[in-house]
This record gives C-alpha cells, sequence and structure tokens, in this order.
C-alpha cells in the first residue's frame, strides 16, 4: 500500500492557528490564541498564592489526620548502642589513623583520634633546653622600653641612609685563591693550633683611638658610635633568638654602643634557627653537641677560617696605619652613615667596619666567612660529604638557610656596611677519626670541604633580606634614646625566653658594695654593744 501524506490545512486569508474545530482542550473546553495585539488583563498573584496555599495546608491536615496512627516513637535501646559503639571501635582497629569523615567530629582524646595522635607526638617531642640570659636585670631595675621582634619585621625606610668614607686604616692581606681547592674528596685541613683568643679579639668601641678621635670633634648632629659587628646584629635582631646583651652610654649627645663581657655578641651559633628536631640544646648528653660548645667551636672555626682565606702578601693601598697592633691583619674602613637626611629627625652613625682581605689585581673587598656544619654522633658520617656539597653544591646554601638564617643575614649586612664586593662563604665539618673501631667526630680539628663565593646584594635578593627593614629596626631601636625616653647608661638585651628586645637601666655595682658595706658596719656595730652590755 503506498503511503500518502495527510492533508494539508490552508488557512483562511488574515487567519492563522488551527482550524476552528480543534480550537477545544481535552475536556471540551474552547479556547482562544493569544494574538500580539490582544491586551493582557491584569492578575492578582498574591491572592492566586494565598489561596493554592490553604489549599496546600489544608491537604496536609487531611494528611495527618490519616496517619495519626503511624506516628514514630523514639526508643531507647542500650543493647543497640552498645554494639553500634563496639562495631565502630572495630573499625578503628583495622584504621589506625582514622583518616574517615567521622574523625572531624570525634572527641578529643577518643582512642584512634587524630587529636589523640598529635597529643602523643607533643608528648613525645624532643625537649630543648635554652642558654641562660647573658644579662640577668634586678626585681628593682627600671624597664624603659620593650620593643616586640614581630612588629619590627614590618617596618620600612622611605630612603637609605648616605654613605661617607671617613677613612681606611690597617694592611689589609691579599685573598689566598688556593683555599677554594677544597672539595669533599680532598678537604683541606683548618689551621687552629697557632692562634689564640685575642689575636682574633675586636677592639672595643670605647677602646678605639680613631673613634675615641671623632667623639672628641664638635658634632651639629646626634651621634652614634658602634662597630659592625654590633650594628649588624641589630639589623638581624628579628631573626635571633638566644640571648645577648649591648651596653648603651652617652656623652655630650654622642650615644655609643658597647659589647659587654659574655654578651655572646660575638658568637656564631650553629644552626639557630632550625627545627625543633635539629636544633640543638643546652642539656645534650654529648658536651660538644651543647648550644654552647658548638657556638664556641663554630666561632673559632669562623675566625680561623677568615685568617687562612688571607695570604701572607699584602695589598698595594694607600691607608692609615692600623689602631690595633698584634691582631688580625685586616683593613678598617671607618664610615658614616646619616639618618633622615635634610629632615630635623637628622642623626648620624659612625660604624668600624671590617675588610677580611682585598682580591689581587682588582683589590676588591672581600670578607670571609665559615659555615660549620653540626655533627651530631647519631650520625655515622659527615652529611656534608655524603649529601649535601659533594652532589648540590650550588643550591646548598638555601638549603642551610632554613637552618642558619640569622648568622647568614648578619653576613649578609657585614658585607653591606663594608662595602664588600664578594661574600667567600667556606663550608666546614669536624674530621673524622677511628676510636675503638668506630668512626667519631673530632670537635678540635676540621676540615675545609668548599668555598663558594656570592655577591652580597644578590644574596639578599634571593633569600628575601631587605635592606630598607634592616635599617628601619636600626632607627626603631636608636630613636627612643636620641629623642630621650630612654635614659643611659642602659642595657639593650635579648633575653632567651621572649621574642623581644628590652632596654633597662644599668645597676650600679658601687650601690650594691656599698650596702653590703653597710650591712657589715652594722653588724659590728651591734656585736659591740652586746659586748659593752656584758
Amino acid at each position: 500500500m503506498p503511503f500518502e501524506l495527510p492533508e494539508l490545512y490552508i488557512n483562511p486569508q488574515f487567519s492563522w492557528g488551527p482550524p476552528e474545530e480543534e480550537l477545544k482542550l481535552d475536556d471540551g473546553a474552547p479556547f482562544e490564541l493569544y494574538s500580539k495585539t490582544d491586551p493582557l488583563e491584569a492578575l492578582d498573584w498574591f491572592t492566586y498564592k494565598r489561596e493554592a496555599d490553604a489549599s496546600d495546608s489544608d491537604s496536609d491536615a487531611e494528611a495527618v489526620a490519616a496517619n495519626k496512627g503511624k506516628v514514630f516513637k523514639q526508643v531507647e535501646d542500650n543493647a543497640r548502642l552498645n554494639a553500634l559503639r563496639t562495631e565502630r571501635e572495630k573499625a578503628v582497629m583495622f584504621n589506625p589513623r582514622n583518616n574517615g569523615a567521622r574523625n572531624a567530629k570525634m572527641a578529643a582524646g577518643k582512642k584512634g583520634g587524630k587529636d589523640n595522635r598529635n597529643n602523643n607526638q607533643r608528648r613525645n617531642r624532643r625537649k630543648v633546653t635554652e642558654l641562660p640570659n647573658t644579662y640577668n636585670a634586678s626585681a628593682m631595675a627600671v624597664v624603659q622600653h620593650v620593643m616586640k621582634q614581630t612588629d619590627m619585621t614590618k617596618l620600612r625606610m622611605d630612603a637609605l641612609p648616605k654613605v661617607v668614607e671617613l677613612g681606611l686604616y690597617g694592611t689589609p692581606p691579599l685573598y689566598n685563591t688556593g683555599i677554594e681547592s677544597a672539595t669533599c674528596a680532598r678537604p683541606l685541613p683548618l689551621d687552629e693550633s697557632k692562634y689564640d683568643e685575642d689575636y682574633f679579639m675586636r677592639g672595643l668601641t670605647t677602646e678605639d683611638p680613631e673613634l675615641r678621635k671623632i667623639m672628641g670633634e664638635a658634632q651639629r648632629h646626634p651621634l652614634v658610635v658602634v662597630t659592625d659587628e654590633i650594628l649588624s646584629l641589630l639589623m638581624v635582631c628579628t631573626r635571633s633568638s638566644y640571648p645577648w646583651h649591648i651596653r648603651v652610654l652617652n656623652y655630650n649627645n654622642i650615644w655609643i654602643l658597647v659589647k659587654g663581657e659574655e654578651s655572646n655578641i660575638e658568637k656564631q651559633w650553629v644552626s639557630e634557627t632550625a627545627g625543633h628536631e635539629i636544633r640543638p640544646s643546652e642539656g645534650a648528653d654529648n658536651r660538644a653537641e651543647r648550644i654552647s660548645s658548638l657556638g664556641e667551636e663554630s666561632t673559632k672555626v669562623y675566625d680561623c677560617f677568615a685568617r687562612a682565606s688571607c695570604s701572607k702578601s699584602f695589598a698595594q693601598v694607600k691607608t692609615n696605619r692600623s689602631p690595633f697592633s698584634r691582631k688580625q691583619p685586616r683593613m678598617y674602613s671607618y664610615r658614616r652613615y646619616i639618618m633622615h637626611d635634610g629632615t630635623p629627625d637628622r642623626y648620624d652613625i659612625v660604624a668600624r667596619c671590617e675588610v677580611d682581605a682585598l682580591m689581587p689585581r682588582t683589590n676588591d673587598r672581600v670578607r670571609c666567612f665559615a659555615l660549620l656544619e653540626q655533627c651530631v654522633v647519631s650520625e655515622k658520617d659527615s652529611s656534608w660529604r655524603r649529601e649535601g656539597l659533594l652532589k648540590n653544591a650550588a643550591s646548598f646554601l638555601p638549603i642551610e638557610y632554613a637552618h642558619n638564617g640569622c648568622k647568614i643575614a648578619r653576613w649578609t649586612a657585614l658585607s653591606l656596611l663594608s662595602d664588600a664586593k664578594l661574600m667567600k662563604i667556606g663550608f666546614v665539618t669536624c674530621e673524622e677519626k677511628m676510636e675503638k673501631g668506630q668512626r667519631v667526630f673530632n670537635h678540635k680539628q676540621h676540615e675545609v670541604l668548599s668555598v663558594q663565593t656570592y655577591s652580597p646584594a644578590s644574596l639578599a635578593t634571593q633569600f628575601g633580606i631587605d635592606v630598607s627593614n634592616m635599617w628601619a629596626i636600626v632607627d626603631h631601636i636608636m630613636r627612643p634614646f636620641i629623642e630621650g625616653h630612654s635614659i643611659c647608661p642602659s642595657i639593650l638585651m635579648k633575653p632567651g625566653d621572649k621574642s623581644e628586645l628590652v632596654v633597662v637601666e644599668e645597676e650600679d655595682d658601687d650601690d650594691d658594695s656599698e650596702e653590703d658595706d653597710l650591712d657589715e658596719d652594722g653588724d659590728d656595730g651591734d656585736d659591740g654593744d652586746d659586748k659593752d652590755d656584758e
């Protein structure tokens, strides 16, 4: 049977839509098609919605009435609850770490919860005994100023200080390029036997004849006199965690920063900014692994490496006579830093900066530093020999910056203060010796594994060391003294148990001795009266 198309409906003229007999709904009700020319009638949507809600509520009421006999009741069944708890405990046994979704809702202390695991980690955490404070102020000491270390990290200066070279002193040696031949396979032994501590001792600010000469001149602006050893520590004090203190003296609008006895200013700490598991402890069983022992060892290595980096020849440059005799040969650069130049808040900082050596031919200034490895008994071999320097010497310093951030930042500040073009950083470790068939570390003899060369400016950029922040910290510390809010003599100290700097009034030892003498005299007087009574 052939397929035939249905007959097409053709609308009459001026009409549209289906034929009239089809304009009906299923129930037979007629409807009309809407035309664009037909006006729309307004609808009361609110009334329509209210009527619809009323009809829905009536239907809900009917449903509730119909289901009155089907209401659920809560039944307490302890047996079922206990069975549920037992099932959950069994699930915890097969999932010790309890990584399930319900762990977030588990109460602290429940078996298998993450809170309980973290508590165990804290309980088993390694104890680190810190160093005692270098200056112990009495309860009667007046606290003049307190500065939070976290607040000083946000400081910035609008403009860096202007630098004026005041003079060069001392005979600078030439840099010993032969020390750079050290490798992990063929390390160079570090000579530490023929030098005493006094040979490397830096002269105090008050004992420097050139600084005393500058202080004797008439000053138009407030003056701060300091050495680069102290100034660099102030610049990076936000990174330091071990205790230290500085004496602040005042004389005729001149503020003098002096290194006190046993103030830890010269210490080259090991792993000061390391994590809790790596950081050394003062309570370690092995005396050589304590904080103080590692600090003394690292400081000696630091000085001996600087001496080994200098050759026996001297550079041919015009300088004045060295202010210190029988000390390590080096060049001293006396520099004036003008703070807030051109403003009423101007004051000057005169610093004695050190230059370890000069490069042959170019006479570029060089600062030499030694980074000592933290050798522990638990390790059978030096990790620097085995992993770090041997495989990835170029990127090794950024890794060590996490453990020694304060020290490396201070070295960068020292190099920038002395206008050194190059930084020579030597990686030094302990020599290994055999005792009773076992390999142990000899903390009295050291070897140079490698020497890397860096630019101070590029190193500061790489590690995010903001020079503007360093000078802003110095300005923030010295501003209370210059404005008269802090009275001298005083002590600027970094407590070991707090993240802050404290300025306290320096106590006079003579007053204590006089009080003791008065007490003794009073006791003698009482004895005499007793004898008279007898």
